[in-house]
């Protein structure tokens, strides 16, 4: 169609071109605002110190570890390792001087965790938590994640078994061997594995191995006392 031809046709279409673009401006506009001032991020503080022995922090790009004693910051990314001689302490945290906490992470000796994300809302408006994202590769961690005033905490944790998604509360979680234990002192956890998802209350643990689904939680209560019947040898007294 030549346009010299029929002017009006072509004006009809760009009138409608442009109605049809400044309807999509119209709403696209408002709709990007919105989520940007309710779901964008910024990094949360984190740092790491080592309470026993000496840790090893691989930061994002390095191809050697740094050796931690003292406190120091651990950017997003981060590959953190205590040796079998060796405990550290992950604290996430709203300010740079770690006074106002979020959580606490525990590394046992013999723990290879990777720090993927640890965020926060960049804007009062959203409803989003802080949250924090870990891969524990191997290992035990000890978790305290603290209420905030303002929102909810959320740390997500992920293992070679399983997935659990923790909210304000103590935990106690170990990989390793084809296997993920969770034990809940207080607070709430959802484990996801093998496709299924449970919640375990306080007091409440679950072992996830490799495959299978996991089994409901049972009671954390352990039998501290051998031989609770004093048959037999009553020595040793105690199991460890």
């Amino acid at each position: 169609m030549n346009w010299r031809q029929n002017p009006s046709r072509v004006a009809w279409l760009i009138l409608m071109v442009s109605f049809t673009l400044c309807v999509l401006l119209a709403i696209a506009v408002p709709v990007g605002a919105r989520a940007v001032l309710l779901h964008a991020t910024r990094a949360k503080f984190a740092f790491l110190e080592a309470t026993q022995g000496t840790a090893q922090l691989w930061s994002p790009g390095e191809a050697v570890a740094s050796a931690i004693i003292e406190r120091r910051a651990v950017p997003e990314g981060s590959r953190i390792v205590t040796d079998g001689a060796t405990k550290g302490v992950l604290t996430l945290s709203m300010d740079e001087d770690a006074q106002a906490v979020l959580s606490t992470v525990q590394l046992s000796p013999g723990t290879e965790v990777l720090l993927r994300e640890a965020r926060s809302p960049r804007f009062s408006l959203s409803p989003d938590p802080h949250r924090a994202d870990l891969d524990l590769r191997q290992g035990r961690l000890f978790l305290t994640i603290m209420q905030a005033e303002d929102r909810d905490v959320l740390v997500r944790l992920v293992t070679p078994d399983a997935a659990v998604n923790l909210g304000v509360g103590v935990y106690d979680i170990t990989a390793g061997s084809g296997e993920t234990r969770v034990r809940v002192r207080t607070g709430i956890a959802q484990v996801i594995g093998a496709g299924r998802e449970i919640e375990l209350g306080a007091g409440q643990r679950v072992n996830v191995a490799s495959g299978p689904q996991p089994q409901f939680p049972i009671s954390d209560t352990v039998n501290l006392i051998v031989n609770g019947s004093f048959d037999g040898q009553l020595a040793p007294l105690w199991q460890e």
